[in-house]
């Protein structure tokens, strides 16, 4: 009995959570409502609440769940014998194109992510503080091989290379820039020029480290 209700739990959740996926995509999420995907997932509207706390827990987790397969891809993908600034790109240009096949669930994900509270938040944090530290691991890694400054604070650098790419999309979902190209231009020009006070005088491309899981 434990197994076959384990089995309708899982099947409910997914349900639940296809059907928001879809409904999101096709009304927006704002225009979008518990009820109508209680409704597609054929569900009482009380048990979205199981999975979710709110309409913004449950975009926060679709959005978590796709994000962390991004986050892996981007890092396996990672070409060996590249510059720091070159593996910067290749891993936030993979978020900007993930958010180019939806860019208008993009822009709601964007919109709300600077005010998030409760589980929203939580979640989302779950997923950024890991992604964070495998991105200051680029940083340690230059470090470690001579090419980055000692004084330099890894996390810190990680911080800072989000907020460029950040400013990056939301200039771009916003209208500011463009197209796609035009905002990973400017990631790559921003990132650019903040490591013009991180990285010591070489052309040397970094060693990838092997190990990225944890935050410093």
């Amino acid at each position: 009995m434990s197994g076959l209700r384990a089995k309708n739990k899982a099947d409910k959740e997914a349900r639940i959570r296809e059907a928001a996926w879809a409904l999101f995509a096709e009304q927006g999420y704002e225009a979008a409502t518990v009820r109508e995907i209680a409704q597609r997932a054929g569900v009482a509207q009380g048990t979205v609440f199981v999975y979710a706390k709110d309409k913004a827990d449950l975009l926060a987790m679709l959005f978590a769940d796709r994000l962390s397969a991004v986050v892996e891809s981007a890092f396996a993908t990672l070409p060996a014998g590249v510059s720091l600034l070159d593996a910067l790109v290749h891993v936030f240009s993979s978020f900007m194109r993930f958010y180019a096949q939806d860019t208008r669930l993009a822009r709601s994900v964007v919109r709300g992510v600077l005010f998030l509270e409760g589980p929203a938040a939580e979640r989302m944090e779950r997923l950024n503080r890991p992604f964070l530290g495998r991105v200051a691991g680029l940083f340690v890694a230059a470090q470690a091989q001579g090419l980055a400054r000692a004084e330099l604070v890894p996390f810190v650098a990680a911080l800072n290379a989000f907020a460029a790419y950040f400013m990056a999309l939301a200039s771009w979902l916003n209208g500011l820039l463009p197209d796609l190209a035009a905002a990973e231009a400017q990631l790559r020009l921003a990132l650019e020029h903040q490591l013009l006070g991180v990285l010591l005088p070489s052309s040397s491309p970094i060693e990838l480290p092997t190990q990225q899981g944890a935050a410093p």
